[in-house]
């Protein structure tokens, strides 16, 4: 019944990992949109479009910086109660949003 930390909201299949540490977070967006994905390898990327990422805040915590590393942009946010809105404009296969609290 608890909300997710992390949730994506857009068009696309996709495989989410986090990294965490105390002041900082690494959220790794890997695009499977293929229509071969079961099929063994990827023949063909497809990129996806427009991704929202909602973040659960840290007790305490505010976000400060944030980047895309592999798109290699700053990001806005919007705060939305007690989680973080970003918006990631496009993935082609991979992007990573690196995010660092402050108190």
């Amino acid at each position: 019944g608890k909300d997710h930390r992390v949730q994506v909201e857009g068009k696309g299949i996709i495989d989410i990992a986090v990294y965490e540490s105390k002041d900082a977070m690494a959220i790794f967006l890997v695009n499977l949109t293929n229509p071969m994905m079961m099929k063994g390898p990827f023949r063909e990327v497809y990129p996806i479009g427009q991704q929202k990422l909602s973040i659960e805040l840290p007790e305490g915590r505010k976000p400060g910086a944030m980047k895309l590393l592999v798109g290699n942009e700053a990001v806005s946010s919007r705060i939305v109660g007690h989680r973080v809105e970003i918006l990631v404009p496009s993935i082609e296969a991979l992007e990573t949003v690196h995010l660092i609290w402050q108190s």
